[in-house]
């Protein structure tokens, strides 16, 4: 440890994202040129996810979870009130919006502003005192932390090392983990903190416009630094390695489908059938293959003995998921392969999520799925289609492309089968900032993380 650093804790909860986030894209490295870094998380039993972080800085801080205070009654019926609130306003709440919408009377009663207003200041008002940790603080006065890193604001873990790191007075800073969670939960319960680093200029107004309470001079545009490794992206093995692997040829065009969560659409497998159907039949000379990739959350066996189409291959699983502990892992080798092969891939299938924002920052076209096994709108999806931090990608000029039947999958495969795909194939300040967001969120925490005194 050199003493003329300061000393940055760093929440860890996801794992797949985090090691995404913090060891692949180079972050945590550049991190640890101007901090000595303490990796925080709590103890799930986990040596994978023990493994990325074990040799990256001072070393990790485990928390047990019994240490933790939970949520309080005001604090969930605020998030219920909030969600009322964004359906009034159609803003696009995530998680059952459909559902939401066909209670009419919740949503004028629940969904006041002034009902919002008092909900969330009694709840920023006994937030501090009910989440102080003293086993916490005293775990991070310790160590000396000088500045806490967070990429999550609605779970317990995050709110007890806030509230009782605030106590310390150290820098706080926030990293927003994912654009769709100020549509799952938009209230945000940190007042206080020091610096909120967004991913856009678009996730910065919504910030401001769900929790008015920030300061604006707070929020910083920086991206994400997941996306850093995908800037001039080259393959570390070469096409002809995954083209013997998966026994493709030359010159196939690779759809890469990217499947969803297993418990959130059924029989997604026989979607994946009808296209492969569709290919072959209404596109026979495009000579496309479908390498189909399970969702992380998928088990090795899923498919793994079924019989599939001609123009369908499944692509090695890397991903171990343990439902009990939350905790979802991929190796090195998997990311590796997944880089590769959104590299060499021609376009994706998928629904809408962060993949979408991978695939266009390799200038990638993108078509979401949407439809059932018979080819019809697949209900269900609906809300992946009205998610606020989502639905502004179909009235772009990004190569973002919505099939809720497979009649306007066949539509689409036309346009992009002549090369006719609409506008640039990358993102703009409006989706994501461009340029490296490790050295931005670096830069901003140094120069203005004057240790509050």
């Amino acid at each position: 440890m050199k003493k003329n650093k300061r000393n940055l804790g760093i929440l860890l909860e996801f794992g797949f994202h985090e090691v995404k986030k913090y060891i692949q894209s180079g972050f945590a490295e550049k991190l640890g040129r101007h901090f000595n870094i303490y990796w925080i998380c709590l103890d799930k039993g986990n040596r994978d996810f023990h493994a990325y972080f074990e040799n990256v800085g001072e070393g990790i801080v485990y928390i047990k979870k019994e240490e933790l205070f939970f949520p309080f009654k005001i604090e969930l019926l605020n998030k219920t009130v909030r969600k009322w609130w964004m359906v009034k306003r159609d803003y696009g709440a995530f998680h059952n919006s459909r559902l939401i919408r066909n209670h009419r009377w919740k949503t004028l009663l629940l969904g006041n502003r002034i009902v919002k207003w008092i909900f969330e200041r009694l709840t920023l008002m006994l937030l501090p005192q009910h989440y102080f940790n003293n086993y916490i603080f005293h775990e991070l006065k310790r160590r000396n932390i000088t500045d806490l890193l967070f990429t999550s604001y609605f779970s317990p873990f995050s709110k007890n090392l806030f509230f009782s790191a605030l106590h310390l007075k150290v820098n706080l800073w926030y990293l927003a983990n994912s654009w769709k969670d100020l549509y799952v939960n938009s209230f945000f319960p940190f007042k206080n903190v020091t610096g909120v680093f967004v991913w856009s200029e678009k996730m910065k107004q919504d910030y401001i416009r769900f929790n008015l309470f920030l300061r604006e001079d707070s929020i910083f545009v920086t991206g994400n630094p997941t996306f850093d490794v995908l800037h001039n992206f080259t393959p570390v093995r070469p096409y002809a390695y995954y083209a013997k692997k998966y026994s493709i040829s030359a010159d196939v065009k690779i759809i890469y489908y990217t499947m969803m969560p297993p418990a959130l659409a059924d029989s997604e497998i026989l979607v994946v059938f009808a296209i492969a159907d569709l290919l072959l039949r209404e596109f026979p000379n495009e000579n496309y293959i479908i390498l189909l990739r399970r969702n992380p959350m998928h088990s090795e066996s899923d498919f793994k003995n079924m019989v599939f189409p001609e123009n369908v291959r499944l692509t090695d699983h890397y991903c171990t998921f343990d439902a009990k502990q939350d905790m979802l892992i991929q190796s090195r080798e998997g990311e590796q392969e997944w880089l590769d092969l959104l590299y060499y891939s021609s376009f994706n299938m998928s629904v809408p999520s962060t993949v979408t924002l991978e695939f266009l920052f390799m200038r990638k076209p993108v078509i979401n799925i949407g439809f059932c096994p018979d080819g019809k709108r697949n209900k269900k999806l609906f809300q992946f289609f009205q998610a606020g931090y989502y639905r502004e990608l179909f009235v772009s000029n990004l190569p973002v492309y919505k099939a809720e039947t497979i009649e306007e999958l066949k539509t689409i495969l036309v346009e992009l089968s002549c090369n006719k795909h609409r506008g640039e194939s990358y993102l703009g300040s409006s989706c994501l900032a461009l340029g490296c967001a490790s050295d931005s969120i670096s830069e901003v925490m140094i120069s203005r993380g004057v240790i509050n005194s």
